[in-house]
């Protein structure tokens, strides 16, 4: 698929609320903003982003992976050399994130 070259700003004036609204509708749906008004206005149907259950104890998951490597690296950069524990955290990374694939997102 051929990427588009966005180069024309569209400027529009919002209240509070309607920023507020598009902002969170934007989030709800998966969008940055400019995508989410620039779908909406040429008629694209915009669905709410919903993930199941699996998907949200995946992302949990490797939210607390990517807290460990952090400490890891903490730990790494002041001397202590753990190369095992970094193995075993990006194995199971790996695995997350083939399962989070496999769900066809």
């Amino acid at each position: 698929m051929a990427v588009v070259k966005r180069t024309k700003i569209f400027r529009v004036r919002l209240s509070f609320s309607e920023n507020a609204l598009i902002k969170r509708k934007a989030k709800e749906a998966g969008r940055t903003q400019s995508r989410f008004v620039r779908e909406a206005a040429l008629g694209v149907e915009i669905k709410p982003k919903h993930f199941s259950e699996e998907e949200k104890a995946l992302y949990k998951t490797l939210v607390g992976l990517a807290n460990n490597i952090n400490q890891i690296a903490k730990r790494y950069n002041v001397g202590d050399r753990m190369y095992i524990e970094l193995d075993k955290v990006l194995v199971e990374i790996k695995i997350l994130v083939q399962r989070l694939i496999s769900n066809g997102r």
